[in-house]
């Protein structure tokens, strides 16, 4: 599984223009429309609900707002960077500036956690996170994020197998 197989290339937003949690959220719901089958309103409305439940912001910039709807016929992802950092967590804390959307049907909740983890673990890396916010275009943030994730994999494969 690799994070490009639910990432398309136009749900990749550069720089996000919103400056609050809600104009993130309709910014990046407007990206996943592109590979959903739900509206903008029906997807804005789950990742706001899901923020009212309890924030997405994790640490060192990075939030990952996420739902479940009943009619998306698969996973989506969407990403978009906010340079600047935009207050997300209504707990306070630090801004966020790199924001990962994941929406998904309600019976994939095994792969959506999955997707989930993986964003995780990708974004724990600090050199992702700043090759990420240092990117010039799209393609290049895009391109950035698949050769991260597929590091991901080759990693796993020398854990399992040692030696190689």
């Amino acid at each position: 599984m690799r994070i490009a197989d639910y990432l398309a290339p136009s749900a990749v937003i550069l720089r996000l223009q919103g400056h609050d949690r809600d104009e993130v959220l309709a910014e990046l719901s407007t990206a996943l429309q592109g590979r959903a089958t739900s509206g903008r309103g029906e997807l804005f409305n789950a990742l706001r609900a899901r923020e009212e439940i309890g924030t997405t912001a994790l640490e060192d910039g990075v939030a990952i707002p996420h739902c479940r709807l009943a009619n998306l016929s698969d996973i989506s992802v969407a990403v978009g960077l906010a340079p600047e950092g935009v207050a997300f967590s209504p707990e306070g804390g630090a801004p966020s500036r790199i924001f990962f959307a994941v929406a998904a049907p309600p019976d994939t909740k095994g792969l959506h956690l999955k997707v989930l983890a993986r964003l995780s673990k990708l974004l724990r890396q600090p050199a992702v996170r700043e090759a990420m916010l240092g990117a010039g275009d799209a393609k290049q943030l895009n391109d950035i994020i698949n050769t991260a994730d597929a590091a991901l994999d080759d990693e796993t494969s020398r854990r399992l197998r040692p030696g190689l």
